[in-house]
C-alpha cells in the first residue's frame, strides 16, 4: 500500500460494507490484500478481521483459537476462501474490529476501507490506542496505516486515524494497479 511497518504480525481489518460493491472497490481491497500478504517475509504473521456493522474474525474464530497465519501459498488460499464466503451487507463501521485488533496486540494494523465510516471508531481510537510512557505521557500503542479505496468521501477519517495513530494514509485510486 505505500506504507511500510517493522514487526512480526499484522492485523489487516478490511471493510465487507455494501458500500465496498460499489465500482472497483472490492477486488481492489482483495488485490492489494493479497499482495500486502505476498510482501511479508516467511517468519511474519498476519490476522484479517473484516467488518460490516459488526466484526467477523478470519475462518469466524479469533485468537486463541484462530491463529496468526504465515504468509503461504496455503494460507492465502485458505484467506480467498473465506474472502469468497463473505456477504457484504450493513454499515462503515469498523470500531468493533479495530478494538479486537488492538487487543491481539500486533505490531501494525492496516485498516482497509472506502472510508465512509459511520461509527465512533476515529473518537474510540484517542482513547483505547494510547499508553503511559514512563515520562507519564500518552502515546500511540499501535500504529494503525489505513488504505483509501476510491472514495473521496472517506479521505477525511481515514487520514485523521492514520495521523493520529503514527501510521501512513495511502488512497487507491480507481485505476491503481491496471
Amino acid at each position: 500500500f505505500g506504507a511500510y511497518a517493522p514487526g512480526q504480525r499484522f492485523v489487516f481489518v478490511i471493510d465487507s460494507s455494501s458500500s465496498m460493491l460499489q465500482g472497483t472497490r472490492w477486488p481492489t481491497l482483495r488485490r492489494e490484500l493479497t499482495r500486502a500478504i505476498r510482501g511479508l517475509s516467511p517468519d511474519q504473521e498476519f490476522f484479517v478481521i473484516s467488518f460490516d456493522i459488526g466484526a467477523h474474525p478470519m475462518f469466524n474464530t479469533l485468537p486463541p483459537i484462530g491463529k496468526f497465519l504465515p504468509p503461504t501459498d496455503d494460507s492465502l488460499y485458505r484467506l480467498n476462501t473465506w474472502l469468497n464466503g463473505i456477504q457484504h451487507q450493513g454499515s462503515t463501521c469498523p470500531a468493533s474490529s479495530i478494538g479486537i485488533a488492538l487487543r491481539l496486540k500486533p505490531d501494525a494494523i492496516f485498516l482497509l476501507s472506502d472510508g465512509e465510516i459511520q461509527d465512533t471508531t476515529v473518537q474510540e481510537l484517542r482513547v483505547h490506542n494510547r499508553t503511559e510512557s514512563e515520562q507519564g505521557k500518552r502515546k500511540v500503542a499501535i500504529p494503525i496505516h489505513t488504505v483509501l479505496l476510491h472514495s473521496p468521501i472517506g479521505a477525511g477519517p481515514l487520514k485523521i486515524i492514520a495521523d493520529e495513530n503514527d501510521g501512513v494514509f495511502t488512497p487507491v485510486s480507481q485505476f491503481a494497479g491496471r
